[in-house]
């Protein structure tokens, strides 16, 4: 079970366990024990204090911090997701993320038409059959 830090109303930090299925979102306030917790990002079990040690626009430091770290899928996405942020907060929108989120679209256009193609051809050679 993966291992969550959060920040009590006194900046103390505590860490706590969950699922990663229940595991609150980042910068979202939780109470636990009657005490209110903010949960701060997670950093694939790294050294790296905070994301001001990484270049945000680097593919290829992004790469070796995450190559090199153990960690579960959902801390991958998480830095992903704040190294996102940061590129927003900083220039004002993440062309990085829109990028990614355009060629998705494309890669996911073209496989729809693809399956349409063939689901024609198969159709069609159905018929012919008949």
């Amino acid at each position: 079970m993966p291992q969550y830090e959060f920040k009590d109303s006194k900046n103390k930090i505590k860490e706590f366990y969950f699922s990663s299925e229940s595991a609150p979102s980042i910068g979202s306030e939780v109470e636990i024990e009657g005490i209110k917790y903010v949960r701060l990002p997670s950093f694939l079990n790294a050294q790296v204090d905070s994301i001001k040690n990484i270049d945000i626009t680097s593919a290829k430091q992004f790469s070796e911090i995450t190559g090199k770290k153990s960690g579960t899928y959902g801390d991958l996405l998480d830095l992903s997701s704040e190294l996102s942020q940061a590129r927003e907060e900083k220039y004002g929108r993440d062309k990085i993320g829109e990028k990614f989120d355009k060629d998705r679209k494309e890669k996911m256009d073209a496989r729809k038409a693809r399956n349409r193609v063939r689901k024609l051809k198969e159709a069609s050679k159905v018929r012919k059959h008949e």
